[in-house]
């Protein structure tokens, strides 16, 4: 039940400004009790002094973490990153002012960064890239490191936005103005690589992004692109590098064209000799995953010498893999790095299309043996079947089956450039012409319509037989492929589309081979912000597996038909705790078996290992979980995808590719020790345990809340955090089993300078008895007895963040963190609100006023001195309740809907 609405930042200043008017005005009391001694109230001005981490990394040995600390509530020009570099056994802490990015070669030797001087920049890159920046942008070399923070802003901004980030296709202009200042000099990022054991620095200058060999031979980086339009992948190419074959969406919208040449100079430096070899006018570039080839394509200027080149590292010779004054994009490694693919094309002319054609190399090293040898090339112009007027798209990502049998790509219609000039000056017309047969509303037409000229639909390249497979079109356009490749999942939504119903598809089995369809489920709920009724296509590619008829259902691709898996009574893996409209879904899966014949399940505590051939299941957690009421979930602590082989300035925005992608495909091994977290349904505490040979260990079990830990590659040493409502969620490492648990950040130190409070759990029924809990934070200067005023928040339900740390921020302090309100000295209460289908505004009534009455009885708030806020959904709420309730003597609302006309979709549910 609930109705999300807009979340601009016209709305959230309004929201801001309700919160602040009702505490202002309705509550303006004097608070009893002198402050604590030596601390203070947090102020407005005090906000900019709490620092964010991002971009933490633990090498591969366990030895060493690199992450980055910023100012969080400042402009971003003002943030003045630092990268933090932390041997583990003896607490060395070296900082970098304006480093961002660090990155580990895998055989934990090297460190490498970006140091970005400009205070208008910030870059990113996954792995194998400059990193996702910390929230703004660096400042210059000579800023100090973060002790003293920068000035408040006059007028706090309603939202923080996050930083626009640098990367392929994407470059950010120079010397732009910072914000709130004027232009500063071009001061042009650059990378240094760091030896670990040694401490000494190489740096170049004028670096757009990096990455490792997954080998730890080479660190190849490369330069901004002369044009300053970046270089990535195809037409737009993403902020961040892609990993070469990695999945992506059915089809993808993608950013113009950049004009002009994309190729820019590549560094290749060989860390075990030092020596840097230069490569010029590189396109795209990747190693393959063994690290012993490089494969890239040049984009010069005079496009005589454009071509795909492979350098085989292991002797240094470059092989000339194909070579024509043509464009070469998305080039894309097998995952196993043995075969390659790339698209080659021309700009036509007038036409907003590039014709591309498909080259493949399914054996890599026997071409690079055989010069002679020649690719197999898809070219639409001969391709039997291929629609008429259709090219082979450059917006969309390629990718490999596992057999090698195939390349996905994406293919869409040809059309005309947009005509840019001005033919008249008279005005345009404004009218929007409305249809009720259009499945979409206009305005929603208007807002995707980019996006829709950007979609391409995915189709296959039979390499074997060289020919074109058509798997996609405009009745079956979402499609997800086997990782094998010898089936995908497409759906077809249309008559499903609807302004209320749940979101449903049918479900159409496609042979890769053939491009057969077979229609599998009919009118099958598919998934949607409130659940998943849908599950994708098993890692060996044999089955389908869904939700329906609140069992889990297995369609065998192979066999055509369908096989329920077995559920003991009375156990049941529907959400309970579902409150919306419609069926219920499941809780979810967390993998399937290291041997592809079971799928693990969610049960709302435990963990239930069911077989895809229907026999029997296995409460994995032998009912742990229900009986002391934990819920238990899977955690995979090791990366999907080991480092390097990404591709800088590789391929860029979203394309086709096999649905799931690597997560789907990781498999549970139960041969192993296996963690998993813990969370008390009643207690809210967390923490983790083992599971091994069927017996489970706990770990560390406690009041406080934990991230999911990242286990060093090479070495038993988890990187995790641990936060409480007064603990800030700093970086912690420890050994196997959670044990020497150390902390080795201090992001926030000045926090103790401050009155913070703490919370207390309550619990409390409803008018049918149901049992809720809610939150109550307590001042650190109340004494025992006092009736205060209090400041009530609400939203669905929030007592499982009784152990989440609430930084200080412009928009969130006084609403669903109200830690400002308890720093003033004020009682806050978050109640949880029990929703029946409905009737969810007297829900909230109800539920609120509970709690509120609960919260009066224990003793802490005085009742003539209480005030009620919301946003969004929570603000409708807290409206009505406004107009109900006799608790409340101030009311605060933000971004909430107070009539039915323009909130009917929800109230018709």
């Amino acid at each position: 039940m609930k109705h999300e609405t807009a979340r601009s930042s016209r709305r959230a200043q309004r929201a801001a400004l309700a919160v602040a008017v009702f505490v202002a005005v309705g509550l303006a009391y004097a608070v009893p009790g002198a402050q604590t001694a030596a601390k203070k109230p947090l102020g407005i001005d005090d906000y900019t002094k709490w620092r964010a981490i991002a971009g933490q990394e633990i090498s591969g040995d366990g030895q060493w973490v690199t992450y980055g600390l910023s100012f969080s509530n400042t402009a971003p020009a003002d943030s003045k990153p630092v990268l933090h570099l932390v041997r583990r056994e003896t607490s060395q802490d070296i900082e970098v002012p304006n480093g961002t990015g660090g990155r580990f070669s895998a055989d934990s030797k090297w460190l490498a960064y970006t140091v970005d001087p400009s205070g208008g920049r910030g870059g990113r890159g996954g792995r194998g890239g400059a990193a996702p920046q910390p929230p703004g942008a660096p400042q210059p070399t000579d800023a100090p490191a973060p002790t003293t923070p920068p000035a408040a802003p006059q007028t706090p901004p309603a939202t923080q936005p996050a930083t626009p980030s640098t990367g392929p296709g994407q470059a950010q202009p120079t010397g732009a103005p910072a914000r709130g200042g004027a232009a500063r000099p071009e001061v042009p990022p650059r990378v240094e690589l760091r030896n670990l054991a040694t401490g000494a620095i190489k740096s170049w200058q004028d670096i757009q992004s990096f990455t490792f060999s997954a080998n730890s031979t080479y660190l190849i980086l490369r330069r901004r692109a002369p044009n300053a339009a970046g270089a990535g992948g195809g037409r737009g190419a993403s902020s961040a590098p892609e990993t070469p074959g990695a999945p992506g969406a059915a089809g993808g919208a993608a950013a113009p064209a950049a004009t002009g040449p994309r190729g820019a100079d590549v560094i290749l430096h060989n860390l075990v000799t030092g020596r840097d070899q230069l490569l010029g006018s590189v396109g795209d570039i990747a190693f393959n995953k063994p690290g012993d080839l490089l494969a890239y394509t040049v984009d010069a200027t005079v496009k005589d010498a454009n071509g795909l080149f492979v350098l085989d590292l292991r002797n240094g010779r470059v092989e000339t893999l194909d070579d024509d004054a043509r464009l070469y994009n998305r080039l894309t490694w097998s995952d196993d790095g043995t075969a390659l693919a790339v698209l080659k094309g021309l700009d036509v002319e007038k036409m907003r299309e590039r014709d591309n054609m498909l080259i493949a190399f399914p054996n890599v090293q026997a071409a690079l043996t055989d010069i002679e040898a020649a690719p197999l090339v898809l070219d639409p112009a001969k391709a039997a079947g291929f629609p008429k007027g259709w090219v082979i798209s450059d917006r969309a990502a390629l990718d490999w089956s596992d057999d090698h049998k195939r390349v996905f790509f994406g293919a869409k219609a040809q059309m005309p450039a947009p005509d840019t000039t001005r033919k008249t000056t008279d005005e345009q017309a404004n009218v929007d012409v409305w249809n009720t047969a259009d499945e979409r509303v206009q305005s929603l037409q208007m807002i995707r319509a980019e996006q829709d000229r950007n979609f391409t639909f995915r189709e296959a390249f039979d390499v074997p037989a060289g020919k074109f497979v058509k798997l996609a079109d405009g009745t079956l356009r979402d499609l997800e492929v086997a990782p094998d490749g010898r089936w995908a999942v497409g759906r077809d939504t249309r008559g499903y589309i609807h302004d209320y119903k749940r979101a449903a598809a049918d479900i159409y089995r496609v042979n890769t081979t053939t491009g057969e369809r077979t229609l599998m489920l009919k009118a099958q709920l598919i998934n949607t912000s409130t659940g998943n009724h849908t599950f994708g296509i098993s890692p060996d590619g044999r089955y389908f597996l869904y939700w329906k008829d609140n069992k889990y259902q297995a369609y065998d691709l192979d066999a055509a038909s369908t096989r329920t898996l077995a559920t003991p009574p009375p156990v049941s893996f529907v959400d309970l705790e579902f409150d919306h409209p419609g069926p219920r879904p499941s809780y979810g899966i967390a993998g399937y078996t290291s041997d592809n014949k079971s799928v693990i399940v969610h049960h709302r505590y435990d963990l239930w290992q069911l077989p895809l051939d229907g026999s029997a299941p296995r409460n994995l957690t032998n009912g742990f979980g229900s009986k002391n009421e934990i819920r238990l979930r899977y955690v995979r602590t090791e990366p999907l995808d080991p480092p390097g082989g990404v591709t800088p300035g590789g391929p860029g925005g979203p394309g086709g590719g096999r649905g799931g992608g690597a997560a789907a495909r990781a498999k549970i091994d139960l041969s192993k020790p296996i963690t998993l977290s813990a969370y008390g349904e009643w207690t809210k505490r967390g923490g983790f345990y083992e599971l091994a040979n069927g017996q489970l260990k706990e770990l560390v079990y406690e009041d406080a809340s934990f991230s999911n830990p990242v286990r060093a590659a090479k070495a038993e040493k988890y990187l995790f955090t641990r936060q409480t409502f007064v603990e800030f969620p700093d970086l912690r490492v420890s050994g196997p089993g959670f044990t020497e648990s150390k902390k080795i950040s201090n992001a926030n130190p000045q926090q103790a300078e401050y009155l913070w409070g703490h919370r207390l759990l309550f619990d409390y029924k409803d008018k049918d008895g149901h049992r809720l809990q809610g939150l109550i934070g307590i001042p650190d200067d109340y004494k025992p007895g006092e009736k205060r005023p209090a400041l009530v928040n609400f939203y669905e339900k929030n007592s499982q963040n009784l152990h989440r740390y609430s930084a200080p921020s412009y928009l969130a302090s006084m609403g669903s963190s109200p830690v400002q309100a308890v720093s003033d000295g004020y009682i806050t209460v978050i109640p949880d609100v029990y929703y029946h289908t409905g009737a969810s505004h007297s829900d909230m009534l109800e539920s609120v006023e509970a709690a509120v009455r609960k919260a009066i009885e224990m003793g802490y708030i005085d009742p003539k001195r209480i005030g009620i806020n919301g946003h969004s959904y929570g603000g409708e709420g807290a409206a009505f309740i406004g107009t109900r309730s006799r608790l409340f003597a101030a009311v605060g609302m933000g971004a909430g809907v107070v009539e039915r006309r323009s909130a009917w979709a929800p109230a018709s549910s």
